[in-house]
């Protein structure tokens, strides 16, 4: 009875604590006090939100695939009939069944008024979350809880997203010292990373690394004001020489782009990369000082490596039949209504680019962004391709050559043989054979030309070219090389009596100069290549390719390592390795 005496007082005190805001005045006896209830309902409500997690470009029902480690923003979408005011939101991640350390984060656009409706073009009207690093791989469970601390208290259903590894892309420039027929060069000045910003903001990549090779690709051209302005040959042969650089260095997982400013005051040809197969491409360093239109060539030349063929509309040659989305005007917008995709930014300025307005990056309309169709082809590429061709370097014959176009000739270029990758054949139509020099076959190898083509901008004609760069096994005895399509023969190259010879050992004639001399037998002409590695053989530079005179002058003192000059006649090579200290 004292314990429930002392409890009733307590009780009491505490009803007159609460109750009283300003002078107390004494309750009459038997009088009542009575309490306003006030209570929180702990239990949320349940919302259904809508969750779009973007890298790029994303549907609703998030069918495009995440890339692990690359930026990742999730777009949630909250709407009540109810105006809730100041509500902020939380989203939520698990891994393997338990939440995340990080978990949870706030929206960076906390605290907002809820809507009835929700517009995806408008950034406002989502909920909008960047995920931390440590989210960004493989499988989470994702929910949102939000609340304002007063009339709103909410949690949604869960989702599940997966993120799937992806090479990174590796892109080495290759500088072309473009030497005007008038006189004057060329050369493009960097840095250059400016030739990626767009392809990091559409490509399904973690990371782009951008390394400059070391030597310059020297080229001679028809200029305009002083300024380069190859014609369309010249663009092919400097795709060639880039082809045989990438080759020569034993490079198969980075992608050599030779870059060269161009004249376009009234348009011009601004690229062209080999549609699959080969990581080789050309590009310009775009209009004016900024470089405008400079990384979304790059993105689209390299797109075409990646074995993409032109988005349809806008008088782009030899347009994708399977690509998805048309529009009434035969252009190629990201999206339809069936698939509504909205490209967005994720690299900073959190842009949304719907699919009512932007045409894809693989076509010739404008303005452009990247489609669900082309991200995911990349993606499948890269994943496909990726150090599929790095074997141990032995002995290889590089034969190259351009069909034309009524496919009744092939132009050979210098075969040459090298230690190098071992390149897998596309079989096709066309067939290389070695023969001796007594005509008897020794190897035959099918394979399938490589197309490219040569992208415009402004009042400029194109075209379509077909090529290739075979790497097969090196034969001692083959003096004969032969294109042929069927029966009929495309193309022979023989070689002289024996291979061009060496007269001595190369020759410092200072810092940054080399000299020897060779000779062939026949009096034919020889073709040098030289090439640098810095670490005994490991990896390559190569310095020069293909010329005809018997020396090398570097921009900078010739560095120490091993050197190795390849001679030959067209068909024989013969091959000088030898140490600088």
């Amino acid at each position: 009875m004292r314990r429930l005496a002392l409890f009733v007082g307590i009780l009491i005190l505490l009803v007159g604590v609460g109750t009283s805001t300003a002078t107390p005045t004494a309750c009459p006896p038997n009088c009542s006090v009575h309490l306003p209830f006030i209570q929180k309902d702990l239990t949320p409500l349940a919302i259904n939100a809508g969750f779009e997690i973007t890298q790029g470009v994303q549907q609703p029902n998030n069918s495009v695939q995440l890339v692990a480690n690359r930026p990742t923003y999730a777009r949630v979408t909250i709407t009540s009939t109810t105006p809730h005011s100041d509500v902020q939101a939380y989203l939520h991640a698990a891994r393997n069944g338990q939440e995340l350390t990080t978990s949870p984060i706030p929206a960076i656009n906390n605290p907002r008024t809820l809507k009835s409706t929700a517009d995806r073009t408008l950034l406002g009207d989502t909920f909008n979350f960047v995920l931390p690093n440590d989210w960004l791989w493989g499988t989470l469970t994702l929910w949102v809880t939000a609340e304002n601390g007063t009339t709103y208290f909410a949690t949604s259903q869960t989702t599940t997203v997966s993120f799937t590894s992806v090479p990174d892309l590796n892109v080495r420039v290759v500088r072309v010292q473009y030497t005007c027929s008038g006189g004057g060069t060329i050369t493009p000045a960097g840095p250059f990373d400016y030739l990626i910003e767009y392809t990091r903001k559409v490509y399904p990549v973690a990371n782009i690394t951008l390394q400059t090779h070391a030597s310059l690709m020297p080229y001679s051209g028809p200029c305009t004001s002083g300024k380069p302005d190859p014609t369309s040959n010249d663009w092919i042969q400097m795709l060639y020489d880039v082809t045989d650089v990438w080759l020569v260095d034993g490079a198969p997982n980075e992608y050599y782009y030779a870059l060269l400013d161009v004249e376009c005051s009234g348009g011009c040809i601004a690229g062209l990369g080999w549609i699959g197969y080969y990581k080789a491409a050309v590009g310009w360093t775009g209009w004016n000082s900024a470089h405008d239109g400079a990384s979304e060539t790059h993105a689209h030349e390299v797109g075409h490596n990646h074995g993409r063929e032109h988005a349809p509309g806008c008088n782009a040659a030899s347009p994708d039949p399977n690509y998805p989305y048309t529009d009434g005007n035969g252009k190629a917008p990201i999206g339809n209504a069936g698939a509504p995709n909205y490209g967005f930014d994720v690299y900073g300025s959190q842009t949304i680019y719907p699919y009512t307005q932007y045409y894809d990056i693989m076509g010739y309309c404008d303005p452009v962004w990247i489609s669900d169709y082309t991200y995911e082809a990349i993606l499948a590429y890269a994943q496909q391709n990726n150090q599929m061709r790095i074997t141990r370097p032995e002995p290889v014959l590089l034969v190259s050559g351009l069909l034309d176009e009524n496919d009744t000739s092939v132009a050979l270029r210098p075969a040459l043989t090298l230690d190098t990758i071992l390149y897998r054949l596309e079989a096709g139509p066309y067939t290389l054979d070695l023969l001796d020099n007594h005509g008897r076959l020794l190897a035959s190898y099918p394979f399938t030309p490589v197309r490219a083509t040569l992208d415009t901008v402004g009042e400029a004609e194109g075209g379509e070219i077909r090529g290739f760069h075979l790497a097969v096994p090196a034969s001692v005895n083959a003096d004969i090389i032969r294109i042929r399509k069927g029966e009929q023969v495309l193309a022979e190259r023989s070689g002289g009596s024996a291979a061009p010879r060496f007269d001595a050992s190369p020759q410092v004639h200072s810092a940054n100069t080399l000299h020897w001399n060779a000779t062939d037998a026949d009096g034919d002409s020889v073709f040098y290549t030289v090439r640098y590695s810095p670490d005994g053989g490991k990896t390559w530079q190569t310095l020069a390719l293909h010329q005809a005179t018997p020396n090398l002058t570097t921009a900078e003192s010739l560095a120490t390592g091993v050197y190795e000059i390849l001679a030959t006649d067209g068909v024989h090579t013969t091959r000088m390795r030898f140490d600088l200290p």
